[in-house]
């Protein structure tokens, strides 16, 4: 019910209709492309394997060698993306609240080195943007990409 009245009937009672759609659009294109970022540089980056194994894969590796972390020690990703910054460990322990997964991202870094896994993470959000832009221009000029 907060969500509903913080994102929708606030701008309706507060301005005029006109102004408040334009807000309330606003507000909801500006959260969906910052939505839709998170997942493209998470699973959309050179190095993260993009498709199922034709070998049998013990179902943590999976997690870790599919996904891809972006500045995992800081509290500000994490606060707004909701977690999402640290996705390997969103995929390992999904029921674990967000709020825990800087801490556990070094017990997953430490055991992936252990286990020779590959964690895949970039120092920043923009470092991540821009990985996800390379695998995209890499991706556009393969010759069999289609």
């Amino acid at each position: 019910a907060f969500h509903l009245t913080q994102r929708f009937i606030l701008f309706f009672v507060m301005f005029p209709f006109s102004t408040a759609m334009q807000l309330y659009l606003a507000s909801e294109m500006t959260a969906s492309v910052w939505f839709s970022l998170q997942f493209a540089v998470n699973h959309e980056v050179d190095g993260v394997v993009d498709h199922t194994p034709t070998k049998k894969v013990d179902w943590g590796k999976h997690q870790v060698i599919t996904s891809h972390n972006y500045a995992s020690d800081s509290y500000w990703a994490l606060f707004l993306s909701g977690g999402l910054n640290t996705q390997i460990e969103h995929h390992l322990f999904p029921s674990v609240h967000y709020h825990h997964y800087a801490e556990l991202s070094k017990i997953v870094r430490q055991t992936c080195k252990e286990f020779n896994i590959k964690y895949i993470a970039s120092p920043n959000f923009f470092q991540a943007l821009k990985a996800h832009y390379r695998h995209l221009r890499r991706m556009g000029n393969a010759p069999d990409a289609a």
